[in-house]
């Protein structure tokens, strides 16, 4: 017997299966369904479909927008106002800046640009391209009843990029601490 209950392991779940007459079929079998709910928000399909719909939104702005210099963003006439408070606090930018200008140059074919403004952009571009195909599996995956792929190449992945960005701002502080000096 099936349950849906948080708590049911693989095992329960494989156990109470009805004998397949094959191998193969077996998989196809319905006691191979994930439960419906186990309270984890990224395993959920809302999940998938909030971050392929943020994936998609963040490659088509980065498109749509235009960076007509390294300081600048603009969305048609208008010139949209610098987020990074970082920056505005310290006489620095944060890790992340560049990311939205790199995203553009990426977007736009300049690629010399986009290294210039944070050479990891390339690797978080490519993290966001990766998510729509991703999730467009998961989301079918979850459509059919089925166990969604594991997710640790993202958490890997994530914690890969969040360290080339420390590094890569590390470099940029020691680069700049470098000119004042001389």
């Amino acid at each position: 017997m099936l349950t849906d209950s948080p708590s049911a392991t693989n095992d329960q779940l494989t156990n109470d299966c009805p004998a397949a007459p094959d191998e193969r079929e077996a998989e196809f079998v319905n006691c191979q369904l994930a439960p419906q709910d186990d309270g984890l928000f990224f395993r959920s399909k809302t999940a998938h479909v909030i971050i392929m719909v943020v994936s998609c939104l963040i490659l088509l702005l980065s498109v749509l927008l235009r960076s007509p210099n390294s300081e600048s963003v603009e969305l048609g006439a208008f010139t949209l106002p610098e987020l990074c408070t970082f920056k505005r606090v310290f006489p620095i930018g944060c890790p992340g800046c560049g990311l939205t200008r790199s995203f553009i140059s990426i977007s736009h074919g300049d690629l010399a640009t986009a290294f210039r403004l944070n050479f990891a952009s390339f690797f978080v571009y490519a993290f966001v391209v990766a998510q729509i195909p991703f999730r467009a599996a998961q989301l079918f995956l979850v459509s059919g009843g089925r166990q969604v792929f594991g997710e640790t190449w993202m958490v890997r992945g994530l914690v890969a990029i969040a360290s080339l960005l420390v590094v890569q701002w590390c470099v940029r502080i020691s680069m700049a601490i470098s000119q004042i000096s001389m």
